[in-house]
């Protein structure tokens, strides 16, 4: 069975208390049925939980925000990159690709099972993650966020994230075209006096 770690669950509870209020999260638990409820019991962020309890708190969580799914998902998504990105990963390059090529590496400090691959591309990257078939619609749609929103974090601006295939759909793999514009920085000086 496939598992995620405890510290993805904890930046779901947390944003789900910030963005709905104090007991937020105890409602979305009680939601759960017994099997669940009792497999997340109290959050060890080092510990492993099923998948598919994921993919039911997310939803639970983007019902509760309200509005559009998609757009609560996404916020979702850029808020676990904001509250975990660094203290998972490690430190942020300032380097978009770097950063992703890095998290690569890492996929399984998050989840136990599948691989992800990060290729260059004019403008940005493309992040192809394999969830042996296990994906989830609504994990892949955080992902946008949270891709978009690591992107930032390492400097990228006019970030945007296109899912291109999802294995939720029935995609073989799920693959994300990300895309970014890297602010130069000049220095300018004042004239010299002649």
């Amino acid at each position: 069975m496939p598992n995620v770690r405890g510290r993805a669950l904890i930046a779901r509870a947390q944003f789900a208390e910030e963005r709905c209020g104090p007991g937020s999260w105890q409602r979305i638990v009680e939601g759960l049925p017994a099997t669940a409820q009792k497999a997340i019991g109290k959050i060890d962020p080092r510990g492993w939980y099923p998948m598919e309890i994921y993919g039911f708190l997310q939803d639970a969580v983007a019902r509760l925000v309200g509005g559009a799914k998609d757009d609560a998902l996404e916020q979702l998504g850029a808020y676990s990159a904001d509250q975990n990105a660094e203290a998972i990963f490690g430190k942020l390059s300032g380097d978009a690709f770097e950063f992703f090529k890095h998290i690569a590496k890492l996929h399984r400090d998050l989840f136990d099972f599948g691989e992800m691959t990060v290729l260059r591309r004019p403008g940005g990257c493309l992040i192809q993650v394999d969830y042996i078939g296990r994906a989830e619609a609504s994990v892949c749609k955080s992902a946008r966020g949270f891709y978009r929103r690591c992107a930032e974090l390492n400097g990228a601006r006019n970030v945007a994230v296109e899912m291109l295939e999802c294995q939720a759909r029935g995609d073989g793999s799920c693959l994300f075209k990300v895309t970014w514009k890297k602010i130069r920085r000049t220095i300018t000086r004042p004239p010299t006096s002649s």
